[in-house]
Parts: C-alpha cells; structure tokens; sequence
C-alpha cells in the first residue's frame, strides 16, 4: 500500500504559492527591486516523491548578498555588475565638484569601492518571509499530517479486516 498524504500536500501547495507571493512582494516593497530581474526569477517548486516532500525555491544567485548583505571592510563587489546595474537603472553621472563626469566604469569602481569599505545593511527578506509563513502554517502541517495519519490507518484497518473477515465468527462479520 502506497501511503497518500493528500492533506499535507496540498497544505505545503498553499505554503510554497504563498512563500514566493510575500517574498516577492518583500523584495518589491523594499529597496531591493531595482531591474526587476530578482523578482521576475522567483519561483517556488513543491515536489512529492514517495515519502519526501520539498519546497523549494529557485532565483538569481545574488539574493544571497541582498540577505546577508556585505560587511565592512569584505571583497568588493565586481564592477562589471554595478555597471550592468547603473545600466539598468537609467542612473546618470553627475558632475563633481571640480565639473568632472565620471564615466560609467569609473562610477561602478566608486560604488563598489564603497560598498567594500561600508558594507551594505542585510534585508533578510527570506527570513522573514519563512518565520511569518511558518508560525501561519506549522499548525496546519501537523494538523494536516494528524488528518492523514487517520485516514491511512482506516484504510489499513479496512484492509486488514477485509482479508481477515473469513476468520471472524459469522456474529461480527455482520458489522463489516
């Protein structure tokens, strides 16, 4: 007999939409959508094989930096991604005090040099999205598991009884 839990998939279902719907929404809300291309990657997965079931989310890998974000004094960012974010964003440079226009090269060199010394704040938006989920939803796994495991053994019983029925006296047969 293959063990069904048709509750907790469709609980964890609901979990895996809603976790990538609040997520992006964090990442959208936040200051942290500058092309679009974080958010438009975000997408969440729920998997069931056999016994096993996984949640799971796939999106660029530069989330990490956003999460964690950079401490002080760490590797600088490459300058080939804040130009291609310069880029994107449509920034233009301004003029220095002496009428200098850095060029795009030069301005993605400033900002990463600054964020290797400053660092950048963490937005632990996956975090936070997870802790919110989680306290909504642990309660509704368990119970879903709960309705399961009540379901899978009624039919274990039904099963046993059945391929036992010729055992029991003819009085108790009558109840099946």
């Amino acid at each position: 007999m293959e063990l069904v839990f048709d509750n907790l998939e469709s609980v964890l279902m609901e979990f895996a939409d809603r976790f990538q719907e609040l997520y992006k929404q964090k990442i959208k809300n936040g200051d942290s959508y500058a092309t679009g291309d974080l958010y438009n990657s975000i997408k969440t997965y729920f998997y069931a094989n056999g016994e096993t079931y996984l949640v799971e989310m796939s999106l660029l890998d530069y989330w990490i930096w956003i999460e964690r974000g950079r401490s002080k004094g760490a590797k600088r960012p490459p300058t080939a991604v804040i130009e291609k974010w310069i880029v994107d964003k449509g920034i233009v440079p301004e003029a220095d005090e002496n009428g200098r226009v850095p060029s795009i090269k030069s301005l993605a060199y400033l900002i990463s040099r600054k964020i290797g010394i400053e660092g950048i704040e963490p937005k632990p938006y996956y975090q936070q999205t997870f802790q919110e989920l989680w306290s909504e939803f642990e309660e509704r796994v368990k119970d879903a598991i709960d309705k399961d495991a009540e379901q899978i053994a009624l039919v274990i019983m039904k099963e046993y009884v059945e391929a036992n029925l010729q055992d029991l006296p003819i009085k108790y047969q009558r109840l099946f």
